[in-house]
């Protein structure tokens, strides 16, 4: 390891590598691969945690979707039933034949206002 160091810090510097104050102990490279191991298991959990959150959010709005198209279905069907009251009631005999008087009385309304 520290002859890496040495060969990298002099071939991408351009100069030789600092000296060190002190040998290196011998559990430095086990502690630091201890400690990226956490890290990297810390990162992993948290990046579980947020798919999992993803999913949960996710799941609830394909259920709104899907109670929302329900609801849509449900006032389309709604409307398209008025559609057809509303032209049997214009298209029905009592109404062509009350059409003068509905026409009298409005006229009335507008001349009295």
């Amino acid at each position: 390891m520290l002859a890496t160091y040495l060969y990298f810090s002099d071939e991408l510097l351009g100069q030789p590598a600092p000296k060190l104050r002190h040998t290196p102990r011998k559990d430095a490279m086990a502690e630091l691969r201890s400690v990226e191991s956490r890290d990297s298991f810390q990162f992993k959990i948290e990046s579980l945690k947020t798919t999992c959150d993803n999913q949960t959010v996710l799941s609830l709005m394909t259920a709104d979707r899907d109670r929302l198209q329900t609801e849509l279905d449900n006032v389309m069907r709604a409307r398209a039933n008025m559609e057809r009251e509303l032209a049997h009631i214009l298209t029905s005999r009592s109404w062509r034949l009350t059409e003068p008087l509905r026409t009298i009385i409005a006229a009335l309304r507008r001349w009295l206002r």
